[in-house]
């Protein structure tokens, strides 16, 4: 075993009976090599040495990101085997301080996996870390950020799913949709746009978009946003919330007499939009599992670690729609 991990019989003496003393890349070549070989008391080996790894999330005010974090620390616990450390951060308000903390994880950690919005600042900062340690993106993509994986739902499905649901929502003589992103820096949220679009375009030629409008991900902003367009346009059938402001949006329907008459579809079931799915607020939610996509993420970086075997591939994650019947 030692000649074909290229190491010598110390080292996987040292490495199968977690002694330590082992570099990161003679550790995980033994285990991996241990698993091949089947040799049985290397098959649930919890590795001697603990890999830091850090997350980078958008804010916990986002309940998805919330709901992120919840997981990955669930995650952690039950895959305690791995001797994986998770260390979650939130994206900073201030770009700057982003910056430096994106920076100082190359040097403090073994891997990272991050949940961010799109710009050149943190594709360039991303790709420097990512030549010292392999980097996931997780539910949302940045491209050319060097990342090894990326493990998330395909957007652009997402949001034809959304489109294809709202057009039949909305009745056959069209009418006026009103589209609330939260931020289209987020490289899911405007793939998602771009494929509700499409479909919209494509099938529903009678309902005419309204131009999309951004929220920040701010409730207040979502509600102010929804409450102008109900009042500047009578006759919209439909609205499309790609993010974070489903309930400020069921609100302003409420507000304006229009609950129950115009359809409202969004992404992601938080506990809130579960709710507002039971009291027939929300017309339709599309999931994408936040849980499972947080295991896979943890799967792949113990393959690009050589914790796991496998090929440590993008991922793309299922979707799954909610309606009052399955909320």
């Amino acid at each position: 075993m030692s000649i074909a991990a290229g190491v010598s019989r110390s080292t996987v003496d040292r490495v199968l009976n977690n002694r330590g003393g082992v570099t990161p890349d003679k550790e995980r070549r033994v285990l991996l090599w241990a698993r091949r070989l089947g040799l049985d008391r290397a098959l649930d080996l919890r590795a001697a040495r603990t890999l830091q790894i850090a997350i980078i999330l958008q804010q916990a005010s986002n309940p998805f990101h919330a709901e992120m974090q919840k997981q990955f620390r669930a995650a952690s616990l039950e895959m305690s085997g791995l001797n994986l450390s998770l260390s979650i951060f939130h994206m900073a308000s201030d770009r700057r301080k982003l910056m430096k903390l994106i920076e100082s994880v190359g040097s403090r950690y073994d891997g990272l996996m991050v949940s961010l919005s799109r710009s050149p600042e943190i594709s360039a900062a991303l790709i420097k870390v990512s030549r010292n340690i392999p980097l996931i993106t997780v539910a949302t993509d940045i491209p050319d950020c060097g990342r090894q994986a990326y493990v998330g739902p395909d957007d652009i499905q997402a949001g034809r799913v959304a489109g294809d649901l709202l057009g039949r929502f909305i009745v056959k003589d069209g009418g006026k949709v009103l589209v609330i992103a939260g931020a289209l820096a987020m490289e899911g949220q405007e793939r998602r746009i771009q494929g509700f679009g499409a479909v919209m375009s494509d099938r529903y030629p009678q309902c005419r978009i309204l131009p999309v409008r951004e929220c920040g991900d701010d409730e207040n902003k979502a509600h102010r946003i929804a409450v102008r367009a109900l009042q500047l346009h009578s006759d919209i059938q439909g609205i499309y919330v790609s993010s974070q402001g489903a309930r400020a949006v069921a609100e302003a329907l409420d507000l304006a007499g229009r609950s129950g008459t115009v359809s409202l579809v969004t992404h992601e079931l938080t506990t809130e939009r579960r709710q507002l799915l039971l009291d027939k607020r929300i017309d339709a939610v599309i999931d994408q599992d936040p849980a499972f996509e947080v295991r896979v993420a943890i799967q792949t970086m113990a393959c690009l670690l050589g914790r796991l075997e496998g090929s440590p591939e993008s991922r793309v994650t299922p979707i799954h729609i909610h309606m009052i019947e399955n909320a």
